[in-house]
């Protein structure tokens, strides 16, 4: 619902109560238990650089041990991912907001040609996961010098 007011024309105390109304309506709404994001599926975010020799993948997964992380490779793909649960617990506050997200999570990125797949190395810090994917470079077969003599 929104309130918009007409150009040329003075608010009245109407306009002005239907606005306090919504706004007060909003912060209730707000402040109501909610668990829309409880079971749902998650998208951690991921940085992904790359060099000559190296995809380098950054992922943030705060809050998971490393046994709740799955990494695998399959059809050129690299696929990252888990489940991160609420642990519940019972006590005497109410929670007010609760803005964290719990579920599963599944990343894929398509690898690039020359993925050295055997050698792709991953290390879990501080809520950080790390994945250094090393890719051979390529012989271009496409194009040959010949030495004319």
């Amino acid at each position: 619902m929104a309130y918009l007011s007409i150009p040329g024309k003075k608010s009245s105390q109407r306009d002005l109560d239907l606005f306090r109304s919504g706004l007060s309506s909003l912060f209730d709404s707000f402040f109501e238990e909610s668990t829309a994001w409880e079971g749902t599926q998650w998208n951690p975010p991921m940085d992904i650089k790359r060099n000559e020799n190296m995809v380098t993948l950054s992922v943030d997964l705060p809050g998971l041990t490393e046994d709740e992380i799955h990494i695998q490779t399959e059809k050129g793909y690299l696929t990252i991912s888990g489940q991160r649960n609420e642990k519940k617990e019972v006590k005497e506050e109410e929670v007010v907001v609760s803005q964290r997200v719990y579920g599963s999570f599944k990343r894929s990125v398509k690898l690039p040609q020359g993925a050295d797949v055997d050698s792709i190395k991953a290390g879990y810090t501080n809520g950080v996961l790390e994945i250094s994917v090393p890719v051979v470079r390529q012989k271009d077969h496409n194009k040959i010098d010949i030495r004319v003599q």
